[in-house]
C-alpha cells in the first residue's frame, strides 16, 4: 500500500509539472493589478505584521473577501504576492495560528490552533479554512515544502508540484528554527524507498 501511494504521488506530480496549472498565473497577474489595496491590509495582533486580508485571487468587499482563491504550485506561489509582500515562512504561519504543540515548536509536523479558534488569525484573516503554502522548503526532501491547514491547524509538508492556496505577508521574514521533521513513516531500518513519506491528500 505504501509503495502504491508513492507511485500515485509520482504520477500526480508529473501530471501537474507536464500539463501546468491552466491559466492560474494569468489570473494571478490580473489580481495583482488591484493588490495589495484591493485585497485589504490587516495587522497581526501583537506584532503589527501586515498581512493581506484576502488570499490571492480574492478582493475585499466591505468586510468580506469575494472571488475565487487561486491554487498554485509552490514555485508559482513564490511569485504570486504583490510588491511589498511575500509568501510567509513556516514560523510565521505557526505564529499567526498560535497555540502550537511541541512538535511544531521543535520543527516537526504537528498542530496549532485552527484559524477560526486563533485570536490572531481570526482577527487578521477571518475564519478561513483553506490550506496555504509557506516559503519554507522541507530540508529532508528539497522537492517538498511546508504548508498550513487553517481548518485544523495542521503544519505539515507535501510535494512542491501539488497546489495549495496562497496568503501574503509583509515585512522581513522570521528566522526559522532547526528542522527536525523526518520522513513518513518513521522507520530506521527500512530501505530508502520504504522510508519515503506517504503523500498528504491534496486539498
Amino acid at each position: 500500500m505504501e509503495r502504491l501511494c508513492i507511485a500515485l504521488w509520482a504520477v500526480a506530480a508529473w501530471a501537474t509539472a507536464a500539463c501546468g496549472n491552466g491559466d492560474a498565473m494569468l489570473r494571478v497577474e490580473e489580481w495583482k493589478k488591484s493588490a495589495p489595496e484591493g485585497a485589504g491590509i490587516a495587522k497581526e495582533p501583537g506584532t503589527d505584521t501586515p498581512w493581506l486580508r484576502c488570499a490571492v485571487g480574492q478582493t475585499l468587499s466591505g468586510s468580506a473577501c469575494t472571488g475565487e482563491q487561486i491554487e498554485l504550485t509552490w514555485e508559482q506561489a513564490r511569485g504570486a504576492c504583490p510588491q511589498g509582500f511575500r509568501l510567509p515562512t513556516r514560523s510565521e504561519m505557526a505564529r499567526l495560528l498560535g497555540d502550537c504543540d511541541e512538535e511544531v515548536d521543535n520543527g516537526n509536523r504537528g498542530y496549532c490552533a485552527s484559524c477560526a479558534k486563533s485570536g490572531s488569525c481570526k482577527v487578521a484573516l477571518g475564519t478561513d479554512q483553506g490550506s496555504y503554502w509557506t516559503s519554507t522548503t522541507f530540508n529532508y526532501y528539497p522537492s517538498w515544502a511546508w504548508y498550513a491547514d487553517f481548518r485544523d491547524g495542521n503544519i505539515t509538508n507535501n510535494g512542491k508540484s501539488f497546489t495549495y492556496r496562497v496568503r501574503c505577508v509583509g515585512g522581513q521574514p522570521d528566522a526559522e528554527p532547526p528542522e527536525r521533521a523526518v520522513p513518513w513513516p518513521q522507520q530506521k531500518s527500512a530501505s530508502d524507498n520504504d522510508k519515503k513519506p506517504r503523500e498528504q491528500e491534496n486539498e
